[in-house]
This record gives C-alpha cells, sequence and structure tokens, in this order.
C-alpha cells in the first residue's frame, strides 16, 4: 500500500480562532515593568526593551540624539568595550539592534532560549551600562550625518521628511524627522549624550517584553539577575503629550533639475490608534489605496499607466499622525497623476467602499494577523508597539474584533469625519521648471518651490 493510499485527503476548513497569547505581567522593584508571552515550540526567544523617551524631549538644537544614544547604547559598558559586547553577542547566537520613533526607543535581543539568561544579561547591560566612548559617539554623529544626505538624495525620502514638514506647524516635533536634522545631529556630542541618557532613561520609564519557550528556564531569576540592580536618578517629569497642530494645506515642490521621475506624497493629519475609529479608517485606507485592487491601484496603474504602484494609509504617531497617499511617476505624468488621485480620493469621500471591498479588507487584514504572529520576534514586536504606544494588553484582539465589525457605512463615515481632499498637502520631489505649472493647476494652489 502506498503512502498516499494509507492517509486521507486533507480537508480544507474556516480558519481557526486565533487570539494573541496571554499576557504575564510583573514588575521589579527599580520599577521597570515586565510583560512575558510564553509560546511553546519557539526556540528561539525575543526580548524588547521599550523606553519612554520619544523625540519630544529632545533639546531642539540637538534633536536625534536620542537616535545616536540608541546605537551608541551597545558600543562601551562598564564591562566590555564594543568589539567585544558583539563577539559575545555572536557567541551566544544573538542578534541586537536598536531603534527609535514617535514613541520613544526600543532595544530588541533574539536569541536561542537555551541562552535566554546570558543574552538578557547583555542587553540589559547595554541598557543600564553605558559608557559612551566618546570616539564611537562621534562615529555614529558621522555616520547619520551621511544617512541625513542620502536620504535627500532618494526621492522618497525627500518627499516623506518634506511631508512632515508641510503637513505639522513648524512648533512640532513631528514637522521634523526622528532621527533629527544635519544641523542638530551635527552639534551632538559625547557628554550630551551622556547627559540626556542619565536624564531620561530609567527603569520606571521601560517595559521589558519577553516572548518565547521559557519550558524549564527561570525567567523570573533571570530578568531579576540582569535587571533588578538597574537604579538611576533620571528626572521623574512627565513626558509631553501634546497634540501636533496641522498646518495650513499647501504644494510644494522638492526641485530635482533634471528628474525623470516625480515622487507623490499627499499628506493631511490624522487620528492615531487611540480613535474608536481606527478598525473603520483601516478598512477605508485598504479600499483606497492599500492594495493592488485597490481604487486608486486600479486607476492610475491599470486603467492610466502612470505608476508601478500606490499606496494609501494610515500612519500613528505617538499623538495623532498622517493619512499618506504614495507614488511615483514619470516626469510628464506628474500634474494628471495628482488629479487623478485627488478626483479618485474626492469620489471614494463621496461614496465610500463597496460591499466587496470592505469584505475583502476586512477578510485581507485579519486573516494575514495570524500569519504575522509566528514568531517569538513578531510577537514581542506587537507587544512591545503596545506598550510603547500605551494601548494596553488586549488592543491587538480588541482590533481584530472591531475589524469584523466594520461596515461600509461605517468605514465611509469614519473616511469622511477625518479626511477631506480638498486639504491634502502634496509635496512632490521632481523637476520644478517642468512640472510646475501645470502641477499648481492640477492641484489648485500656488506651489512652493524648495531646493532638494
Amino acid at each position: 500500500m502506498t503512502l498516499s493510499a494509507r492517509l486521507p485527503r486533507p480537508v480544507s476548513g474556516p480558519a481557526a480562532a486565533w487570539k494573541f497569547p496571554a499576557t504575564h505581567r510583573s514588575t521589579l522593584r527599580s520599577g521597570l515593568r515586565v510583560v512575558r508571552y510564553d509560546l511553546p515550540g519557539q526556540l528561539l526567544a525575543a526580548a524588547a526593551l521599550v523606553l519612554d523617551v520619544p523625540p519630544e524631549i529632545e533639546p531642539e538644537d540637538r534633536e536625534g540624539i536620542a537616535t545616536i544614544m540608541s546605537r551608541v547604547l551597545d558600543e562601551g559598558t562598564a564591562r566590555r568595550d564594543g568589539s567585544a559586547f558583539a563577539a559575545e553577542t555572536d557567541r551566544l547566537g544573538a542578534s541586537y539592534s536598536a531603534s527609535v520613533n514617535t514613541a520613544g526607543i526600543q532595544l530588541n535581543l533574539e536569541a536561542p532560549a537555551r541562552f535566554f539568561g546570558p543574552a538578557l544579561s547583555l542587553l540589559a547591560e547595554a541598557a543600564t551600562e553605558p559608557t559612551f566612548p566618546a570616539a564611537e559617539v562621534e562615529r555614529h554623529v558621522q555616520q547619520r550625518l551621511g544617512e541625513l544626505e542620502q536620504e535627500r538624495a532618494i526621492a522618497s525620502s525627500l518627499a516623506g521628511k518634506e511631508r512632515l514638514a508641510a503637513c505639522f506647524e513648524r512648533d512640532s516635533r513631528y514637522a521634523r524627522p526622528v532621527g533629527g536634522r544635519a544641523e542638530t545631529v551635527r552639534r551632538i556630542e559625547r557628554d550630551a549624550v551622556e547627559l540626556f541618557y542619565l536624564r531620561w532613561v530609567a527603569p520606571e520609564r521601560a517595559t521589558l517584553v519577553l516572548a518565547g519557550d521559557f519550558q524549564g528556564i527561570d525567567v523570573e531569576s533571570a530578568v531579576e539577575s540582569a535587571f533588578d540592580a538597574w537604579s538611576t536618578k533620571a528626572s521623574a517629569a512627565p513626558v509631553p503629550d501634546q497634540h501636533p497642530r496641522a498646518a495650513t494645506a499647501s504644494l510644494v515642490i522638492a526641485d530635482r533639475p533634471g528628474a525623470v521621475q516625480s515622487q507623490l506624497a499627499f499628506g493631511l493629519k490624522a487620528p492615531d490608534r487611540r480613535t474608536p475609529y481606527w478598525a473603520d479608517l483601516l478598512v477605508a485606507a485598504r479600499a483606497l489605496g492599500g492594495g493592488v485592487s485597490s481604487r486608486l491601484s486600479a486607476s492610475l496603474r491599470e486603467d492610466k499607466g502612470y505608476t508601478y504602484g500606490i499606496h494609501a494609509g494610515f500612519t500613528p504617531f505617538r499623538r495623532d499622525g498622517l493619512f499618506t497617499v504614495d507614488t511615483a511617476v514619470q516626469t510628464d505624468a506628474t500634474a494628471a497623476a495628482a488629479a487623478e488621485v485627488l478626483a479618485v480620493t474626492e469620489k471614494f469621500h463621496v461614496d465610500g467602499p463597496t460591499p466587496a471591498e470592505c469584505a475583502e479588507a476586512i477578510d485581507y487584514m485579519t486573516g494575514v494577523h495570524p500569519l504575522r504572529h509566528e514568531t517569538a520576534r513578531a510577537i514581542a514586536a506587537s507587544a512591545a508597539m503596545q506598550a510603547a504606544f500605551h494601548l494596553g494588553d488586549g488592543y491587538l484582539d480588541d482590533l481584530q474584533d472591531a475589524l469584523r465589525a466594520v461596515t461600509p457605512a461605517s468605514a465611509a463615515a469614519a473616511f469622511r469625519d477625518h479626511v477631506d481632499p480638498a486639504e491634502l498637502t502634496l509635496v512632490v520631489a521632481g523637476d520644478a521648471a517642468v512640472i510646475g505649472s501645470a502641477l499648481s493647476s492640477a492641484a489648485g494652489r500656488e506651489a512652493k518651490v524648495i531646493s532638494a
């Protein structure tokens, strides 16, 4: 008898219900909050240390200091220099990284579960015992300056940066890049980095997220051994929690003489994840421009042939966020493409999504959710997001329930309430001499030309 004859044929059926893993919480005597997710069968364990150190607290003349500080944490500690830290990371089969967003700083670690204790101690060492070698601070400053120069040379990065400046009032931190500008990064030096660390990085401002198969591992002892001695004199001042002010809608051209393509970046101040209509907005954005079958893609890619791809969506920040539409087109199609984006968005604003579009968006977003959480790293990343943005442990499960409850009418109403196509700002990175006049006519406002 063959193997195929002995085994029953698989039968497809409805997807099994999926819930975010159960949360286990504790708090160390230092004030560090610990959130653990037990994931049987995951051979790699993940940790994320979330630091409530958002860009709003940076000195205005040294914006980007949080980014530099986060990058230098593993470049030298009280126990070893940067090379020795990297060697120990490799010896444990671990990976370490740091990142900064509008909510703050996040340090990430992934390692085989059997080496979880030593790897976690390494993460704690970077977070709690950095020495900030002056040479390493200067190296990362120069590296960041090089990145900023490169970002201005890439049309999509340039347009995105200028969109922030155009969509928010100048006094808002959100109007400027999280990683700082060249004029502020250039002022960052070793002592300023250490002072910033000592003032703001503290266990009571931190959450440690753990995910993995911890069977046979004394997680509590490992965490206490690594972090319980952490004590700082960081400022107890609360982190500002202000809503940024939207700027008046405008048309900006970042001039790139001779460019054969134009990068279009539409933007409008929008709510963050805390709005009760977030699920409705996600469904609406998916129907408008979230996939190859969306309205904008069908029009600008399939029908008009203006672009290979276009995307619309909501980007949430610590407070509020942006509704965005992004695409790249040939220079001679710039004005026509901009007009088409506005026309399609205006019609969507009136009509909302069809029942079929609404159903497709809900099916996609709820269906892909379990696939995005197949690893310990993914679980830790989502849990860290919930912690960083103060959303609560049940946020992602609640969001899935809310998505399933969205209707075409509720999605349309939410979109109409929060997106006015007439108020969209448009930033275009392209050849101003070629596109300026026609683009102003298409957008219905005079273009402001800036140097790229």
